[in-house]
């Protein structure tokens, strides 16, 4: 699914890519199965993810597939949102990519990333404070470049 932006991709290892410039693969199955995975307690408490499961399904190119699916796919960005919920590692992501594609898109993308922030700023909990500092620009969000 993310081919050579994988985290997991070792030096000198070659991945293949699903899909191409004509068309893309529907990950919307695998999607809400990540989400349901990381969203429900009960199973978590269950069965644990391993480090390697948790950083790829934190990963931004993960999100960014969620938040943006390709043509034909099924929207997953509410449960990009639903996976922020106490989760600051998860909510700093997905702030960074939700200001980096208002910045970035066209109008009717823009329009679909500022619904999604609307429902990102009014989850509740612990981080609710935390998110209206990043999007309102009051601390910056540090990244590496």
């Amino acid at each position: 699914m993310l081919g050579d932006s994988s985290p997991l991709k070792q030096p000198g290892e070659t991945r293949v890519s699903m899909g191409g410039s004509y068309t893309q693969p529907n990950f919307t199955p695998i999607m809400k199965l990540v989400t349901t995975m990381m969203t429900d307690t009960a199973l978590i408490e269950k069965f644990p993810l391993s480090a390697a499961t948790q950083k790829m399904i934190s990963n931004k190119e993960v999100i960014q597939k969620m938040i943006d699916p390709a043509p034909g796919s099924a929207d997953t960005s509410q449960e990009v949102i639903k996976m922020c919920k106490n989760n600051l590692s998860m909510t700093k992501k997905v702030a960074k990519i939700l200001i980096k594609g208002i910045n970035n898109y066209s109008s009717e993308r823009v329009a679909k990333h500022l619904k999604l922030m609307k429902k990102y700023l009014l989850i509740d909990d612990d981080l609710k404070r935390t998110r209206l500092e990043w999007v309102l620009g009051v601390p910056q969000i540090v990244t590496k470049k």
